[in-house]
């Protein structure tokens, strides 16, 4: 993990992160208002990211209990600001009644 050089000592929005363009050779976080470049994540890592995805896709299909995400970002702090994208998460109902996107494409 290491600061995008072009920016560091910049802290940025989440508002200005989504406006950023998305790279295809590492991915990128904001964390504390900081843009934090990860590499891409290895063959066995995508592949039991995929079972996982499956299984929990498979179960919440039979039972709708609530919404499962893949990669989607989620503002965790404001002030500065925090943009973390898990390899997957869920939401029961209770906790997300309906998706409320209110940065782009990030939940909030």
């Amino acid at each position: 993990m290491s600061d995008v050089p072009a920016m560091e000592g910049a802290l940025f929005t989440a508002e200005e992160f989504a406006s950023m363009p998305e790279r295809d050779d590492a991915h990128d976080e904001l964390g504390q208002g900081r843009v934090q470049v990860f590499p891409l994540p290895t063959l066995l890592h995508g592949s039991c990211c995929a079972t996982l995805a499956c299984l929990l896709g498979s179960a919440n299909q039979r039972g709708r209990y609530g919404h499962a995400v893949l990669r989607t970002g989620i503002i965790i702090a404001r002030n500065p600001d925090s943009v973390f994208a898990p390899d997957l998460a869920f939401w029961s109902h209770a906790r997300l009644p309906t998706f409320r996107c209110r940065v782009a494409d990030f939940l909030e």
